[in-house]
């Protein structure tokens, strides 16, 4: 934290900074900063591999319940109905 005091002595004006330690207060500051890093490494990696684990687990390569309307979509689109200026 910074402080400006000022001090008048006879006819001469000063301003002095005084800037104190930053203060401990919080727990990251008194963890040893290695564990800081694999405490956040791990915080951001788990969850992110988390969900790959997910999406590999539980992926399917196939239409699934309320998709069949795409299958019309993807058709027209291999006999280039869909995009007619494109399919020449």
């Amino acid at each position: 934290m910074t402080r400006v005091t000022t001090d008048v002595s006879g006819d001469e004006l000063m301003a002095r900074v005084e800037t104190e330690a930053p203060s401990r207060d919080r727990i990251v500051d008194r963890i040893d900063p290695r564990l800081v890093r694999l405490l956040t490494v791990l915080g951001f990696g788990l969850p992110l591999i988390g969900y790959l684990w997910l999406l590999v687990r539980y992926s399917v390569n196939t239409m699934y319940a309320d998709q069949w309307s795409d299958v019309t979509v993807i058709k027209q689109s291999y006999a280039c109905l869909l995009y007619t200026s494109r399919c020449v």
